[in-house]
Parts: structure tokens; sequence; C-alpha cells
């Protein structure tokens, strides 16, 4: 009979097995491991007691040496490594390392200066040449020529700006252009020609100078540079010597080159500054062009400030003769620092300017040694210089040195830990740097800083401390240290700076740290370890300490002394047995060696103690087992209850949403989608709720919006199958009225033929009148009749134009109907391309809407198959949607251009009859006349013989008119030919036309029986 469990039962008895079968299984191996190996122990501790004596003290020393010497080793080489720390060499290379910190400083700042005056220099060269070309472009192009007055003259003031020398000279004037260049002044209320053109350009001051002499000195007559009363500097004299009586450089430039590029002094201030000859339309030269830029920069100024080497240092200026240009200290600005200062280093400096390299000078000034970087920048004729106190910078790098080193010793001594029975303790007693000569320089004792340095110049322990060689270290064993008292381990490592013996780094390192590792072990009941160094002396013992001085190879130890002298010294491992005071105990040793001491561990204890271990452990064993078996026990029965209660939570916590889940996917695979799942779990099984809700919410928004959608659609069908079915009647009519069109230009065309043909008895009238008129005298009775005939074929000809004009104004009236049907075809036919537009929109939306359901779908699994296969469904409905709505839309196409092309014959055909109904208009009046001449023919026959003359002009008139006529119906002809063929055309659009509308009809049905299916297909869901 087959079992059909819940869930919820298979949940539980799930939870019951995991927890209790391997409690059991571990439970029982474990139990029956136990009481074998207790079983066994008990069995070997009775048949070999002594081994398992030796077992045990083997054992315990070898845990103590596995602690013991790692920690001795590596205090050994922490004191190596510690030795060649770069903390030790900058301590006592701190002067070397503080000059060389100053360089680099030092360097970095000039580096700094000279990009920040090359980007000055720079940014001021551009602005130069933009004021130059300035200048240029408005002198010479803009204003137009530059020459001198002949007959109009100046007279100056003119200064020399090196003597203060006043001359009166009298120079010509100077036009540019129409333009002369005034004496101006003012600044503020008068306006100066192109200088003032040129700043408001581009903010660069400019002059205009004049050669006044042969020697090309210049004169300064217009500028915008200003005194210091606010007048523009002008009547300045560029003379032909400096203040020297040296050439001015300004001048030779411009003799020789015709340009001066450099610093000039504008003004009693500094300029960057451009001179350019200046020349009249002869290629004389008769002055210059000045433009200028003040070097003097607030940014550049409050750079070289800053830039200092440490907050006490200077930065300053030279220029290539000593004199200070720029300083901190505003006292010292303009004095010379060779001559004033009496600093005969800075000779060397100013003899050897470097632009590439920065120099480094060093020199005493006020008691104090005084380095300086300085380098030199041409464009300016500046040496810009970094200066600083070096002792300054020795001692702070001597105090940052030992404050570092001090902190690598706190650092080393605090990082020193090890831990015993989970307590901390520091490994070393005191940490020492003492230089070559003894004397202390660091004392770190238990974790502080002594001030109270000694000088260990005559201890034993330091000279040997002096012939220890590179790189090694030397144990001096267990002493007792003459700083705490107590019982240290010293090892001592020199410290060299390359080959240069510097000084000694000593540890002191704690050797309780020993006593606690290898004395807290207890062997048996009164056991214990001890440790003796490579002489047999005791240095480290339950009772003793090295200040006791017990060596074990004394002959008073008996039995102990012999294996002391013959087996631990000599660094052997072994075992025996010895009596002492009529006592057997058992000792076991092992070597413990350091890289350059031999100590030798040992522990011992009496035999009977453990006999006693032996028998406490089977004891101990049997009540552990017991203690085992009830814990296991009351452990299984614990954990059947936990599995239990933890199986039906479970169970329940799954299987009721499980269920909740099961029912409500029935309700939405029957439709109903106005339902969701209710969940407060956080869990898995609240995330699949979750994600059920999400899908069915998801689904019903697609329901709903396939069903808005459906429903548009099927309205824009249904408004399209009306706009179709007007389109159908409107071509209709346009069918019939060109139909009726041709009629007419049909019957237009025989009426104009018959015309023609009158005109052309007409014609042969005219000419046999003309013929007979030479014998009008005798024939007046022929001609009467003549003119009867003639005057009747003229009345109708007369109808006929007159019939023709009536049919050309009705093919008018009815082309412009017919233009105004295919517009209103067109129209319509626009608004099916938008309803066409809205279903493919429409179309687009569903198919997008259709993917995000079909990609809900398929995250949902088994349980969204349903959902997948209506997507698809839907997907199929808008992609034939879109295919029709595109197939009506390129039939629209088709029409709308059959109708454009019917509208463009139409306008044609209008335009023609318009030219037929004026052709006719003229043929009516002509005709007209011709009656009315004919008239007056036939009532003067009867004086006909009077007026012959006349009747021959009038003969003449008569022939030209007609055959006026004759070509005008020639015309009318022709264009009635081109209307017939241009309404036939119109006919066979407006039947192509109608052709496509009917297509578009059924592409419209079609289109509404998609829009009633896809109803159809989502009315089944409910959604609310």
């Amino acid at each position: 009979m087959k079992i059909n469990l819940t869930l919820k039962n298979k949940l539980m008895i799930i939870s019951v097995c995991l927890c209790v079968i391997p409690i059991l299984i571990i439970g029982g191996v474990s139990v029956k491991k136990f009481h074998s190996f207790t079983q066994k122990t008990i069995e070997k501790s009775f048949n070999s007691l002594e081994d398992q004596a030796y077992s045990l003290i083997r054992t315990g020393l070898s845990a103590d040496i596995e602690k013991i010497n790692p920690l001795l080793i590596r205090a050994e080489k922490l004191v190596a490594a510690f030795a060649n720390s770069p903390s030790f060499v900058r301590f006592t290379n701190a002067e070397e390392r503080a000059i060389a910190l100053a360089k680099n400083i030092a360097n970095q700042k000039i580096d700094g200066l000279i990009k920040a005056c090359n980007i000055q220099y720079e940014m001021t060269s551009e602005k130069l040449d933009q004021g130059l070309y300035a200048i240029e472009f408005i002198a010479q192009e803009k204003k137009g020529s530059i020459y001198l007055s002949t007959n109009e003259f100046f007279p100056w003031s003119s200064i020399n700006p090196y003597t203060d020398e006043v001359n009166e000279i009298l120079v010509p004037a100077i036009y540019v252009g129409v333009e002369k260049i005034d004496k101006v002044y003012s600044y503020e209320d008068q306006f100066a020609p192109i200088v003032d053109d040129v700043q408001e350009m581009t903010g660069v001051n400019s002059a205009i100078f004049q050669f006044v002499n042969e020697n090309k000195e210049l004169l300064r007559i217009s500028t915008n540079i200003q005194t210091i009363d606010g007048t523009r500097a002008i009547g300045v004299l560029v003379p032909e010597l400096d203040e020297n009586g040296l050439p001015n450089p300004i001048i030779a430039a411009l003799k020789k080159e015709g340009e001066y590029k450099g610093l000039t002094c504008e003004n009693d201030e500094e300029y960057f500054s451009i001179y350019k000859t200046m020349y009249n339309d002869s290629g004389f030269m008769i002055g210059a062009l000045y433009v200028g830029v003040p070097s003097k920069d607030k940014n550049l100024n409050q750079t070289i400030e800053q830039s200092k080497v440490s907050p006490d240092g200077t930065t300053f200026v030279l220029n290539s003769d000593g004199t200070i240009i720029f300083h901190s200290k505003d006292e010292y600005k303009g004095q010379n620092i060779v001559s004033d200062f009496k600093i005969e280093a800075f000779t060397e400096l100013l003899e050897n300017k470097s632009e590439k390299d920065v120099n480094f000078l060093f020199y005493r000034f006020n008691n104090l040694l005084h380095f300086t970087a300085y380098i030199y920048f041409k464009p300016r004729d500046w040496i810009i210089c970094v200066s600083d106190v070096i002792e300054k910078f020795v001692e702070k790098e001597k105090i940052k040195a030992h404050e570092v080193l001090k902190k690598e010793v706190q650092n080393i001594y605090q990082s020193s830990i090890i831990l015993i029975k989970n307590k901390s303790y520091q490994v070393f007693n005191n940490i020492r740097l003492i230089n070559p000569k003894g004397k202390e320089l660091l004392s770190y004792c238990k974790g502080a800083f002594h001030n109270d340095l000694q000088n260990r110049s005559e201890d034993q322990w330091f000279k040997e401390s002096l012939y220890i060689e590179k790189g090694n270290f030397k144990n001096y064993g267990v002493l007792i240290s003459e700083v705490s008292g107590e019982e240290i381990l010293r090892i001592a490592s020199p410290i060299y700076d390359n080959d240069q013996f510097t000084g000694i780094i000593v540890f002191d390192f704690d050797w309780k740290l020993v006593k606690r590792i290898h004395l807290s072990r207890v062997y048996a009941r009164t056991g214990y370890s001890f440790i003796v160094n490579e002489k047999g002396i005791i240095v480290s013992h339950p009772e003793f300490s090295v200040k006791d001085h017990k060596n074990l190879c004394n002959p008073m130890y008996g039995q102990l002394a012999d294996i002391t002298r013959q087996q631990m010294i000599n660094g052997k491992t072994g075992q025996k047995r010895f009596q002492r005071n009529g006592v057997d105990y058992l000792i076991h040793y092992i070597p413990l060696h350091t890289s350059q001491i031999k100590y030798s561990i040992a522990a011992t204890g009496p035999v009977k103690e453990f006999l006693y271990i032996a028998n406490r452990i089977k004891e101990d064993s049997q009540q552990e087992l017991k203690g085992i078996m009830r814990f296991i026990l009351l452990s299984i029965i614990f954990c059947i209850i936990i599995s239990m209660v933890i199986g039906f939570i479970v169970s329940k916590s799954i299987s009721i949403p499980i269920e909740k889940s099961i029912d409500f996917a029935s309700k939405v695979s029957q439709g109903d989608l106005s339902q969701t799942l209710k969940s407060k779990n956080k869990d898995e099984v609240g995330y699949l709720l979750s994600a059920i809700n999400t899908i069915v919410l998801t689904f019903r928004k697609i329901v709903k919006e396939v069903t808005s959608n459906s429903e548009k659609m099927g309205s824009s069908s249904e408004s399209m199958v009306d706009i179709a079915g007007k389109l159908s009647l409107h071509s209709e009519k346009v069918s019939e009225q060109t139909g009726s069109v041709t009629e007419t230009s049909e019957a237009m065309t025989k009426n104009i033929s018959m015309i023609a043909k009158k005109i052309e008895d007409v014609d042969h009238s005219v000419k046999t009148i003309s013929k007979n008129t030479e014998t009008v005298s005798t024939n007046i009775d022929l001609m009467s009749d003549a003119i009867k005939s003639m005057s009747s074929a003229m009345t109708e000809v007369g109808e006929n134009a007159h019939n023709g004009h009536e049919l050309a104004a009705n093919a008018v009236e009815m082309a412009n109907k017919t233009g105004e049907t295919m517009s209103q075809l067109s129209i319509a036919a626009d608004e099916i391309g938008g309803v066409t537009q809205v279903i493919k929109r429409l179309a687009y939306k569903t198919n997008l809407i259709a993917i995000n359901a079909s990609i809900e779908a398929s995250s949902a699994g088994d349980a969204g198959r349903g959902f997948q296969v209506l997507a698809k469904n839907i997907q199929d409905f808008a992609e034939q949607s879109n295919r029709a709505a595109e197939d009506i839309a390129m039939r629209i196409s088709s029409v709308q251009e059959n109708v454009s092309k019917a509208i463009e014959d139409i306008t044609g055909f209008s335009n023609i009859i318009k030219d037929i109904n004026f052709s006719s208009d003229t043929i009516v009046s002509s005709v007209e006349e011709q009656i009315q001449a004919a008239d007056e023919i036939s009532s003067n026959a009867l004086v006909a013989n009077d007026s012959l003359q006349k009747i021959v002009q009038s003969m003449s008139n008569l022939l030209r008119d007609s055959n006026d006529i004759s070509f005008n119906i020639s015309n009318i002809s022709i264009g009635a030919v081109d209307v017939s063929q241009s309404i036939k055309n119109v006919s066979q659009a407006t039947q192509d036309s109608h052709k496509s509308i009917k297509e578009v009809n059924l592409s419209a049905l079609e289109l509404d029986r998609l829009a009633i299916d896809l109803e159809k297909v989502v009315c089944d869901f409910k959604t609310k």
C-alpha cells in the first residue's frame, strides 16, 4: 500500500533525520574510539610507566624549547636588523641630510619661480606683439600714410631723463593721413589719436616718437603713459648716450636693426618695451612707434615673496651688478649686496651667472652660516636667489632624526610582545644607543626614555663590543642589568654608516620571560625544569638565580653533577635516573642553542609521582566516558524535539504559501487577474509570491493596455472605412465630371472645326470681292449678292463663336469643380494617412507590450507559460496590424500621387480653356466687326460708284481680319486637342485613384477584423 505524505510531513521527517542520524553516528563512533583509547592508554601506562614519564618530560621540554628558542633567535635577529636601520644613519648624518634637504627645497622653489617668470614674460611678450600689431595697423593702414609737415612746426621743451637737462627745440608736425599729431597733455579730458586707440584695443601703453636731430635722438610727442600728476608724459627725450655716457641701446638698435625689444625705463618705471622705426612714403625714417607693459607684476612679486625654503628664509632678486631689486624687507631694496652688505661671496655669483643650472653659495652673515640657491633670468636681467640659515636646518634635522629614532625604538619595544598564559609581556627590558666613545645617546627602559644617560666606556662588555665586525652581533649571555638590577640576556650590534663605525645598539632581553615559559610547566606533582649554561651554571631555576652562581658540575650534587658534566654541557640529549637524598628521580635533558651560546634545558621529578598520574588518568577517563555517554543521549533527545518543532514551523511556513499559490494560479489560469497574493514573508517563498504578484500585475496592465489599444484600433479602422467610402464617392463624382468635361471638350473641338471651315469660306468670299472690285461698276449686282452671302456666313460664324465661348466658360467652371473635388480627395487621403500612423503607433506599442509580457512570462518559468502564449498571440496580431497599416500607407501614397497628378492636369486643362475662352471672345468681337462692315458695304452698294475707293479699303481690312480670325481659330483648334488629351489623362488618373481607394477600403475592413479578433483574445481576462 502506497503512503502519500504531505509536504509538511516530509519536511518534518527530513528535519528529524538530518539532526538525529549524524548525532547517532558521530556519538557512537566517538564513544567507541574514546573507550578504546582509554583502555590502551591505561594498559600502556602500567606496562611502561617509566617510558611514559620520560615521554611526558620530553614533550614538555620540547614544547618549552619551541617557545624559548625562536624567542631568543628572534631577539638576536632583531638587534642585527635594527642596527641597519636608516634611522641611525639619518641621526648620525643629520647635518649632511639637512644641507641636502635645504638644497632640494631651494631647487624646487627656484624651478617654480623660473616657470612663473617665463609664463609672465611670455604673456607680456604676446601682449606686446598684439600692441605692436595694433599700433602699426592703426597708424599705417587705417589712418593713412605718415609724413612730416613742411610748413607747420611745433616748439618743444625736451627733457633728458638721465641729466634732467631741458632744451627748447622746433620740430615739424607729423600727420597720419589727414590727422595731425597734436600736443595732448590731459589724460582724462582729451583723446590722443592712435595711442588711445591702441590702449582701448589691447590695454597696452603706447607712444609715438619723432627723430629730432641727425643723431636720431627721439622725442616722445604722443603717449598714454602718465606722469605722477596724471598728465601724459610727452616731451621726453631718448638721448643718444645713456646715464653712463655709453651709446643708448635703444638708439643703436633702431639705427642698426630698426627695432629694439627689451627692458626700458619709462617715466621712472621699468617697462617691457618695443621700439620700431616709423617711415614716410619716401622710405625716410621720421620716428618710432612704441608699445610697452610695466614689468612690475603684483602676482609675480607675491609668488617670489612666498617662495621661501622655510618661514624664516628669504627670497630676493639681484640685477647683474648686485643691486637688490626685490626683497621682503623694503629697506634692503636698492642696496648692493657686495658693497653695502660686505658679502664678498656674491662676487663669484655675479661673475658666474647661469641660465640653465641652479647653483648654491654658502657664506656667513650675522655670525650664522647661510646658503643661497640662485639662477639667472636673462630676459629681465634678474638673479633670482632663495636663501636661508643652514644651521637652523641642521638643528631641525637633528631633532627630527632623534624623534624618528625614538619613535622607532618605541615601536620595537611596544611591538615586541609575547603572550604567556593569555597575558602579554614585553620582550626587552632596556634598549640603548651608545656612541663610539661609550656615551649613551638614548636609553629606553621599561616604556620610558631616561634622561640620566651614562658613560659605558669602562664596562667590559662595551669594550668587547668595539671589536664586533660589521653586520654581526654579540650575545653576552645572562647578566644582571646595571640599570634595572634584573636578569637580562644582553645582545649588542655595531652601527656603521657605509664603512664608518658610528655607535652600538644594545638590547637587554628580559630573562624572566624564559623562566615564565618553562617554570610554568609542572612535571608530576613536584617536578620542575631548569636551564644551565655551557659552564654548568644555573641560569634559570625555580629556587636559584644567576646571582646565586650555582654550578651543577660541582661534585656535591653527586650523580646529577656527573650527568651535567658528561652529558648536558656537551650538548647531548638523553634521559637517566639518579638518586638524591634517598629519593629516585627521573631526568630528561635537551640542548637549547642560540647562535652564539649553548644552553641545556632539563626536567626532573620523583618516580613515584608519575605512577600516581597514571592511576589518576584511569579514573578520570572512566568518569569522562560516563559523562560523554550521558551527554550524547541527552543531545539526541533534545535534537529530536528541536528538529520536530523546527520541521513543523518550517513546513508550515513553506506549505501554506505554496497552497495559496496553487489556488491563486488556478484562478489566474481561468482568466481572473483581479486578485493578488498577500505575504509578509521576507524569505525566498515571499520573493516567489512577490514575483507572481508582479507577473499578474504586469499582465493585468498588459491586458488593459491591449484592450484599450484594440478599441482605439477598431475605432480608427472604422474611421478609415468611412473615410475610404467618402473617397470612393468623391472619386466617382470626379470620374463623372471628367467624363462630362471630355464630352464638352469633344463638342467644342467639333464647333471649332466648323468655325474654321466657315472662316475659310469667308476668306474665299473676301478674296473674290477683292478680285471683282476692278469691275465693280459692271458687276455691282454680283457684289451685292456676295456681300449678302458673306453677311450670312459671318452671322453663322458669330453664333458658332458665341456657342464656343459658352462651352469654354462651362468647361472652366467644370474644371474648377473638378479641381476642388480632387483637393477634397487629397485631404481625405491625408486623413487616412494620419489614421494609418495612429494604427502603426498602436501596433508598435502593442508589440512592445507583448514583448515585455513575454519577458515577464519567461522569467516566471512554468507559471508564466499561459501568459507567454497570450503574449505571442498579441504580438502576432500587432505584427499583422502593422503590416496592414503599412500596406494601407503604400496605397494611400499611390492615391496621393495620382491625385496630385490629376490636380496638375486639371490645372493645365483649366488654363488652356481660359486661353480658349479669351480667344473665343476675340473671335466674337472680330465677327461682330465683320458683320457691321458687311452691313455698311450692303447699305452703300447703291452708291458703289461714288465710294469705290472706300470699298477697296474696307475689303483690304476685311481680308486682314479674316486672316487674323483664321490664325486664332488654328490656335484654338490646337488648344482644343491638348484639352481633350489632358481630360483623358485626368479621367485615367481618376480611375486609378478610384481603384486604389477600393483597395484602401478592403485593407481598412481587414484592419477592423484584426481589431475585433484582438478584443476577443483579451475579453476573457478579468482585471477588476
